[in-house]
């Protein structure tokens, strides 16, 4: 499965990029150093504090909408712009493989921290 995503990214099909910061979502009064990492409440506060950043944007925001295979945690959309796809946490890499290789034009958005990002473009 790492090798389709690899052959994904060297032919130039998607575009992968990995951000790190302590101010991803903007400025928000969640306080992520008092909930468990990676808990319930974790991923619970992170989409909340995902999505709000997204609706101050003016995006529309869907919870679990349907991919190719599965369902993310979040979709943000927005006219003229890209669907995005959001994973809070971890994903499965077949999810992630086959979503990357069958759907067109889309943002996927994979959340494993609070300060990291990893952003997949098609």
């Amino acid at each position: 499965m790492y090798r389709l995503i690899a052959i994904l990214i060297v032919s130039g099909q998607i575009r992968a990029t990995e951000i790190s910061s302590s101010f991803l979502w903007g400025d928000n009064d969640n306080n992520f150093e008092k909930v468990h990492k990676h808990g319930k409440e974790w991923h619970s506060n992170m989409m909340n504090n995902i999505d709000n950043y997204f609706k101050k944007q003016g995006y529309d925001i869907t919870t679990e909408p349907q991919l190719h295979h599965g369902r993310a945690d979040l979709g943000v959309f927005k006219k003229d712009k890209k669907d995005m796809y959001v994973e809070v946490g971890t994903t499965s890499i077949y999810k992630l493989c086959l979503n990357l290789y069958f759907m067109k034009d889309f943002v996927i958005l994979i959340v494993p921290k609070d300060n990291k990002l990893i952003e997949f473009v098609k």
